[in-house]
């Protein structure tokens, strides 16, 4: 499942004319962000590979990183997934084992960014959740969400293009005259689009963060 960043442009800017949004300057900004909101709801998945040596057991996880997934091992004697031996940054039920009373592999991450092996020398794969790849406003990028999430998309991207225009000068004085009265309309209008965004996500199981278990453990 995937949509061209081009076709989402247009989806997007079609529905900010519509509400009076200006359209005139580069709106990709806020669909980055909206993509950004999004991955805490349905993750992209990513992988990296790294080269590990007896000196360098310890490699920093990728910008895009979310939360691990799992370490797949490669290496002279044997290969598989690996077990996490521990969360440093606190994760309930893991505790971290001591290297010296381990004789096994296994990976576990600390500080947060710090992916650290143990007795694995060869290749390790990681799999995390991850952000969405970077819009770089090639009209021919693809963008990997579900097709159920065009929509909330853009009415995520229509509310943080419609925040630095309530904030400004003349809103506010728009919305003191409007006090009392009704509610002010721009506040109304990004009310409407978040609840939208959330009504589509609720139809939606989130994507619980699972970890991969090797087989047997």
């Amino acid at each position: 499942m995937s949509i061209i960043w081009g076709t989402l442009k247009d989806l997007m800017i079609a529905a900010m004319d519509e509400v009076n949004i200006n359209i005139d300057i580069s709106r990709t900004p806020q669909m980055q962000w909206a993509l950004r909101t999004f991955a805490q709801h349905t993750p992209y998945q990513g992988t990296q590979q790294y080269s590990i040596t007896s000196t360098n057991e310890s490699v920093e996880v990728p910008s895009d990183f979310l939360d691990p997934r799992g370490v797949f091992y490669t290496g002279a004697s044997k290969n598989g997934w690996t077990p996490l031996l521990g969360l440093g940054n606190g994760a309930s039920g893991q505790g971290l084992l001591a290297a010296s009373s381990y004789t096994g592999v296994g990976w576990w991450l600390w500080p947060a960014e710090q992916l650290n092996v143990l007795n694995m020398v060869g290749t390790i794969d990681l799999y995390y959740y991850a952000h969405y790849p970077e819009l770089t406003d090639t009209d021919e990028q693809e963008i990997p969400i579900p097709n159920w999430a065009v929509h909330p998309l853009i009415w995520l991207s229509i509310v943080y293009a419609s925040i630095p225009y309530l904030v400004s000068t003349a809103q506010l004085a728009r919305w003191a005259e409007t006090a009392g009265a009704k509610k002010n309309p721009i506040i109304e209008q990004i009310d409407y689009f978040q609840n939208q965004y959330a009504w589509e996500l609720a139809n939606h199981p989130i994507v619980e963060r699972d970890i991969i278990v090797p087989a047997g453990s």
